[in-house]
């Protein structure tokens, strides 16, 4: 729109237009002091001129407040009005979407230990957030953690493969650093089938375009596969992204939700348990109160929660790993962190690893 010239935009005085607008979510502003690049132009030439708008979105939110060009808000809470919402749940019973399941991962003694000598315990990762000890992106990065959450991620992933091979999971890394690091665990420590694509690939197109018709199990990517990406045969996601926003959140999971007629249509998302994410994985339960059920489930434990936790691979994962799931099962179903200085030493993940399971759409169709 930013290189139309005035004659193309006569059109809207002299006819009846229908303008149609895909993930508007992107235009932003309601008047001259608010208006990004791409919303300027609605303003000016379409809004009040078009005969019939129609603007769609997946994610109707932006993460810096602005409002939403072309779009109602109610107040006082400023929610955004839509004229017709498409859910999850109507998109699950119409075959379109994958039932959807997220997984946050906590821990139940975490230990910092900081450069005075001494030393703060927290029994969970939303505490230790909370006291703004460190920062999430921290976390993410924690080889532990990641040991951890990439098992659970892979064993998860390899049941899926058993009904259908082609199946593949997206890792979304912080950084190429990181998503490097990622590699060589999944590669080395894990023995996983893994690619790796970043801005910094030349031929980032062609690796996503040769994984999307591959049978390969895992692909790493940071920021190159979210919204607009097709990858129908993803069914797992380990969200490691230091962007935290909600939007952000749910164009990663609607990575995996593509319906592809084969068997095992469920999939799974596993992040940490960090305030934010946490908080947008309830919302997503709250947005159809009907069928939600609440049942906790816990494995035998034999370790004892004193020593520091020895990661061994999936294949090995018995009811020994001590895990306690929460699961929730429900009809239907991010910025960066903050930023703190380091003042510890080391961080000590020690016990047990706690799973919270948000499991979306329990239906009887």
């Amino acid at each position: 729109m930013l290189y139309l010239n005035e004659e193309f935009w006569e059109i809207l005085e002299n006819f009846n237009v229908l303008v149609v607008f895909d993930e508007i979510h992107h235009c932003a502003g309601d008047s001259e002091g608010n208006v990004n690049a791409w919303g300027e132009p609605i303003l000016s030439y379409i809004k009040n001129k078009a005969k019939y708008t129609l603007a769609l979105s997946g994610t109707p939110w932006r993460s810096d407040t602005l409002p939403i060009t072309l779009s109602e808000y109610s107040d006082p809470d400023g929610k955004i009005k839509c004229d017709y919402i498409y859910g999850l749940s109507q998109a699950i019973n119409d075959k379109v979407c994958r039932q959807p399941n997220i997984v946050l991962v906590d821990n139940e003694n975490i230990v910092i230990t900081k450069k005075e000598s001494e030393s703060q315990t927290f029994t969970s990762f939303i505490e230790l957030f909370n006291k703004k000890i460190i920062s999430y992106s921290e976390l993410v990065q924690n080889t532990t953690a990641l040991k951890y959450i990439l098992g659970r991620a892979i064993e998860k992933l390899k049941r899926i493969r058993l009904v259908n091979g082609k199946a593949g999971g997206l890792i979304v890394a912080s950084s190429v650093t990181h998503a490097n690091n990622i590699y060589n665990l999944m590669t080395s420590y894990f023995n996983q089938d893994a690619i790796v694509v970043t801005h910094k690939q030349p031929n980032a197109t062609d690796i996503i375009r040769n994984f999307r018709q591959s049978q390969q199990a895992w692909i790493i990517s940071v920021g190159m596969i979210s919204e607009g990406t097709d990858i129908p045969r993803l069914q797992v996601c380990c969200h490691l992204s230091r962007v935290k926003t909600e939007l952000y959140f749910r164009q990663i999971l609607g990575r995996i939700l593509r319906i592809t007629q084969t068997g095992n249509e469920k999939a799974w998302l596993y992040t940490f348990s960090e305030p934010s994410l946490s908080e947008f994985a309830h919302r997503l339960n709250e947005e159809v109160p009907s069928h939600n059920l609440l049942r906790n489930e816990s494995l035998s434990s034999t370790n004892t929660s004193n020593s520091k936790l020895k990661l061994r691979s999936p294949s090995n994962i018995e009811n020994g790993d001590n895990t306690v799931e929460s699961v929730i099962s429900l009809f239907d179903q991010d910025d960066i962190g903050v930023n703190v200085k380091q003042v510890f030493d080391s961080i000590d993940i020690i016990g047990n690893f706690r799973q919270q399971v948000i499991s979306n759409f329990e239906s009887p169709f």
